[in-house]
């Protein structure tokens, strides 16, 4: 993806409530999310708020990807 392509879809990112997925050794999670921001775009990441002790959290940690 070309950068200005990237900036493009990061800018994008309005407040709100997103719905957040992982796949974890004990199956699917997946949480209602409603911090979100962008961190940096080279490279491109964003920054959320997670409990530890949610099943998402364990998803992430275990995978390193969420959808």
């Amino acid at each position: 993806m070309d950068l200005s392509h990237r900036k493009t879809i990061l800018r994008k990112i309005n407040t709100g409530l997103y719905i957040v997925t992982g796949m974890s050794g004990t199956g699917p999670a997946c949480a209602v999310i409603s911090f979100l921001t962008q961190t940096s775009i080279n490279p491109p990441l964003i920054t959320m708020a997670l409990r530890t002790d949610s099943r998402i959290y364990q998803a992430a940690k275990e995978s390193r990807v969420l959808g």
